[in-house]
């Protein structure tokens, strides 16, 4: 719709809301904070905008959210801790961005329903947390186009993860012989480390 202009610090009044859909415009200036208050909404696509900014950190507010979608903006700064209180979410997007810092590997590890987390094209660095491997229900896992280091942890089970994508960072060392219990891989990408 080439909607302009930001997002209202407003958006907080809407107490029913279950969805929020602005993705593919070119909304610019931060997302507001009072988006915490919408702890009834399931669904968050704010994604391909210009949002500039952190992500705040009373996201962690919105326990009923099962899908957000924030990838393809200008947002900087670390991944917020409080992202675990979003014990229900499946579906974490926010690959195109310029965020940075180390992944928050125990945040993560709390999100046992996750079933895509698609972190690529940022400025992650530090190790693949070995908590992802907790991450049971989890079939595409994109880490590639960071700056990540270390080895790639020995996951044993994530049985259901089909795509992997942990290309293009730094990582060293060789590839776990763990990785040949993970049989429902169908896309392995390890290139450029």
């Amino acid at each position: 719709c080439k909607l302009s202009g930001s997002i209202t610090s407003k958006l907080g009044q809407l107490s029913n809301l279950l969805g929020f859909d602005v993705h593919n415009n070119i909304i610019s200036g931060s997302i507001p904070p009072s988006i915490g208050k919408l702890t009834d909404v399931r669904a968050l696509y704010m994604d391909t905008n210009a949002l500039t900014g952190t992500i705040p950190s009373n996201i962690g507010s919105l326990t009923r959210l099962v899908d957000l979608r924030l990838h393809g903006n200008h947002l900087k700064g670390p991944m917020p801790q409080a992202i675990s209180n979003l014990r229900i979410l499946q579906i974490l997007d926010l690959n195109s961005n310029e965020l940075s810092g180390e992944l928050p590997g125990p945040s993560l590890g709390n999100l046992s329903l996750m079933r895509e987390l698609h972190l690529y094209q940022n400025n992650f660095v530090g190790s693949i947390p070995d908590e992802l491997g907790s991450l049971g229900l989890i079939t595409v896992l994109f880490l590639d186009q960071n700056e990540l280091t270390g080895p790639i942890p020995a996951w044993t089970d994530l049985d259901y993860l089909e795509k992997l994508y942990v290309f293009d960072n730094e990582l060293s060392r060789t590839i776990p012989k763990e990785i040949g219990n993970l049989h429902g891989l169908t896309e392995l990408r390890l290139e450029s480390n």
